[in-house]
């Protein structure tokens, strides 16, 4: 007696995971004509909308890095000749109120810096490694500028500058004379950017001679632009930490439904050699029961690959919610400090 085993022949042949994730339902029918009354599953394949992977997203913004404007030292012009003041000569409180009636004149009302405590200090630790360390540049024998002794002091900024002086200038108004008059100077001075000030001045032994050195911290907070959440961006890094996790699971049970496939496969072609070399029944039952426990198998791990695919989609749309909205601040805070430039 011929069997008619259509719905065996090709079982196998749609079975795909598409796009690196899919959703696979399966249905049982009976073979036509078989008196037996077997049954083999159908998978039905349908493919997800997107895929669930943290690398389908874009990536997640950083906000530029933070700009520094130190002029060269060898532009400040000489001081003039005079009198050497050990005491009072340059005062702090004097050099920032000149420098605020320059940007004043220059820029108009509302320009004004606001004295920041974290900036004098800044300051005032750049003048006395000068002293110890015998140096003149933005740069330390060891490396530490601006950024370094602004940093150290915890000041969060976007931008920041630094003017210095060595010299015995004769008074605040001579010594940020001076400073305007060098070019370089005179732009950290009159930046519109520039919300805060610091200022130190010091008097001491620089290579072998009684000197003034001086040094202005200029500043723009972070708070000056639009704020970027740290905890929106560690919901994020979590997030990724969660998906990368998930993705590598994933990957080792596409594996596993992969080798269920293959055997699955193969038991389909033997069964297709018995039928066409019309075997006994007995053998023909028995591979058609082995082929169906095999796609059994295959089914059992997809519908574990999608009961975690379902299990992760929550926490995928926060992930992907919380990059749009993170990169939007990311996005605000850039063209907020491109302005202050």
């Amino acid at each position: 007696m011929q069997l008619n085993l259509s719905k065996i022949s090709g079982l196998l042949q749609n079975f795909a995971v598409q796009n690196g994730w899919a959703v696979v339902e399966v249905v049982q029918v009976p073979v036509s004509g078989d008196p037996g009354g077997r049954t083999t599953q159908t998978p039905e394949v349908i493919t997800s909308n997107e895929p669930l992977d943290s690398a389908n997203l874009p990536p997640k913004l950083e906000p530029e890095e933070k700009k520094v404007s130190a002029p060269a030292v060898n532009e400040m012009p000489a001081p003039a000749p005079g009198q050497v003041f050990e005491n009072g000569a340059l005062t702090r409180e004097g050099v920032i109120a000149l420098t605020n009636g320059q940007r004043q004149d220059y820029l108009g009302a509302g320009f004004s810096l606001i004295e920041n405590r974290q900036l004098d200090i800044a300051a005032a630790n750049k003048v006395k490694d000068m002293f110890s360390r015998q140096y003149f540049e933005h740069m330390s024998p060891i490396g530490n500028n601006a950024s370094y002794f602004v940093g150290e002091t915890g000041y969060k900024y976007i931008i920041i500058g630094e003017n210095l002086a060595l010299g015995n200038y004769e008074n605040d108004a001579d010594l940020v004379k001076a400073w305007m008059d060098s070019p370089g100077h005179r732009e950290n001075i009159l930046k519109p950017g520039y919300k805060e000030i610091g200022v130190a001045v010091g008097f001491g032994m620089f290579k072998g001679k009684k000197t003034w050195l001086a040094v202005q911290e200029f500043g723009t907070p972070k708070s000056a632009c639009p704020k970027i959440s740290g905890e929106l961006s560690a919901a994020i890094d979590a997030g990724k930490k969660t998906m990368d996790q998930f993705s590598a699971r994933q990957k080792l049970l596409l594996e596993k439904i992969n080798g269920e496939k293959t055997l699955a496969a193969t038991l389909e072609s033997d069964l297709k050699d018995l039928i066409a070399a019309r075997g006994l029944q007995a053998a023909i039952k028995a591979k058609s029961e082995e082929l169906n426990i095999a796609i059994s198998a295959v089914n059992s791990l997809v519908r574990e690959y999608n009961a975690q695919i379902a299990g992760i989609k929550d926490t995928y749309e926060a992930y992907k919610s919380n990059i749009s909205q993170y990169n939007q601040q990311v996005n605000a805070y850039n063209a907020c400090a491109d302005k202050l430039e």
